[in-house]
């Protein structure tokens, strides 16, 4: 039996994203509906490791805004503490490119989590290491 021919990681990836898929369970479900198409592995670690892929939340989840665009974008609510934030992020107007904790879409830039999303001013945590 020939193999299947996949999309391109970045353009395959880019589709499953388009889908709104929250989590693993719902992806199989999804793979199981019939829906997806046969240019799609159904278990793209196995096909794509090696070829772009990171994780399943990155296969799965929303592209974000860059770190200073998203930060500003929030700092733009004027929320003064997490549990606004926490409330914000419930009600359902967040978007999707806004992520929920920052400090795991963002740790490899150095943010702080959501306390850089309520300050005016900024300093990488690398910066701060550095003046030690």
């Amino acid at each position: 039996m020939p193999r299947r021919k996949y999309l391109p990681f970045e353009e395959a990836r880019s589709y499953v994203k388009t889908l709104e898929i929250k989590n693993y369970v719902d992806w199989f479900a999804y793979c199981k509906s019939g829906l997806k198409p046969d240019n799609i592995p159904t278990h793209p670690r196995h096909y794509y490791e090696g070829r772009g892929w990171v994780g399943i939340r990155d296969w799965l989840g929303p592209k974000y805004r860059p770190l200073e665009e998203a930060r500003t974008f929030v700092q733009s609510l004027g929320l003064t503490d997490g549990n606004e934030w926490g409330k914000y992020s419930r009600s359902g107007t967040r978007p999707s490119d806004i992520p929920l904790n920052p400090d795991w879409k963002y740790k490899d830039l150095g943010c702080a989590g959501i306390r850089d999303w309520r300050v005016e001013y900024f300093v990488p945590v690398r910066s701060l290491m550095s003046m030690r």
